[in-house]
């Protein structure tokens, strides 16, 4: 059961975090939903290198509670899979082709990207 709590604090604080970087890019642009780029390649990459982190280290990793608190907590709640669907739909629905086209592709391959290049960070 601590695992659960241990969990759920670490969503709240990455969900937290997400709400702020969030709001505070949000203003400064308008055409695009850059405040979820952002939050998801930035996101990717924290998660990366602490997947290399723990890739290197003899940790049973998920069991343990770091593991629940920063990989499952964190950066499951700080990133958003969801917001992303959302925004893309969004922009298809506004006719806005082009701008729902970069959105998507630079979320994917950004996110992958970053997350490769987190891993390859501690590895």
């Amino acid at each position: 059961m601590n695992l659960v709590f241990i969990t759920a604090f670490g969503g709240a604080i990455g969900a937290w975090f997400r709400f702020l970087i969030g709001t505070f890019i949000s203003k400064r642009f308008s055409r695009l939903p850059v405040a979820m780029i952002l939050v998801n390649v930035i996101g990717a990459f924290g998660l990366g290198v602490y997947t290399g982190s723990y890739l290197n280290s003899d940790l049973v990793v998920n069991e343990s509670m770091l593991h629940h608190f920063i990989g499952i907590g964190f950066f499951g709640a700080f990133t958003t899979f969801s917001t992303f669907s959302v925004e893309a739909v969004q922009l298809l629905q506004q006719k806005k082709t082009k701008s729902a086209l970069i959105y998507m592709v630079s979320t994917i391959f950004g996110s992958i990207l970053l997350f490769s290049f987190g891993v390859l960070c501690v590895i």
